[in-house]
């Protein structure tokens, strides 16, 4: 009997220390005007499967560029579908789901991809090995989410860069996303400079992008395929 409880005391424990531990990659993807469908890949980099749903949400900016998402249906006519849409991931594995977007691309829109933890289904335990069968469910998984850019068919781009009084703005005169990467701010002495960020910058969008103690200001200017450096003393 205590040679079984002993068992059955390391089966349980061994699972509670096993957890799914997923990878989504970068959190912004984009699908460009030649492409309709885009690959994702997940990886897995726990010790115990992940059983991953997929669910898509349109961001939609209203007037004064304030977002709201709209979930899509899991079925039925949609402008952007994920193929498969649920996952199973090894430990130590990788899966890839595929981007499918069918609706019109008259500007430039945004979805909100979720790539969310389950329990798995019946026929999905069966394909489990047997120690795994007893915690399926039980371990807990953070979700993650991604932006997903599509650009419009017809891609224009117009960046405007404007120095005023000591202030940097930037300003998408385009009808695609523009990406200002690595953007740093530095100081006079250049002794200080903030942590290199990813700042994306919609149609229409006019942004302040120098604050008060900067002086130096260089990012990589990503539209499209095209990419350069600036950088601007202030």
């Amino acid at each position: 009997m205590n040679k079984i409880f002993t068992v059955l005391l390391f089966i349980f424990s061994s699972n509670a220390l096993a957890s799914p531990d997923i990878s989504v990659g970068t959190l912004y993807d984009y699908m460009s005007a030649e492409k309709t469908t885009l690959l994702k890949r997940v990886r897995n980099l726990g010790d115990e499967t992940a059983f991953v749903k997929i669910t898509l949400a349109e961001i939609i900016y209203d007037a004064d560029g304030v977002p709201k998402e709209r979930e899509l249906p899991e079925e039925g006519v949609r402008q952007l579908v994920t193929s498969p849409s649920r996952l199973i991931i090894p430990a130590g594995g990788m899966q890839a789901t595929r981007f499918i977007y069918m609706g019109v691309r008259e500007r430039e829109r945004y979805f909100r991809v979720r790539f969310v933890p389950v329990k798995p289904q019946d026929d999905e335990i069966t394909e489990l090995p047997p120690q795994q069968q007893i915690s399926a469910g039980v371990s807990i998984m953070t979700g993650f989410g991604t932006i997903l850019f599509v650009a419009p068919k017809e891609t224009r781009y117009d960046t405007r860069i404007d120095r005023k009084n000591g202030v940097l703005y930037v300003e998408n005169r385009g009808n695609a996303t523009v990406i200002l990467d690595y953007l740093e701010l530095c100081d006079q002495k250049e002794s200080s400079c903030s942590q290199p960020e990813k700042m994306h910058l919609l149609p229409g969008v006019k942004k302040r992008v120098s604050q008060e103690a900067t002086r130096t200001v260089r990012f990589e200017l990503i539209e499209g395929k095209k990419s350069v450096f600036r950088e601007f003393k202030l």
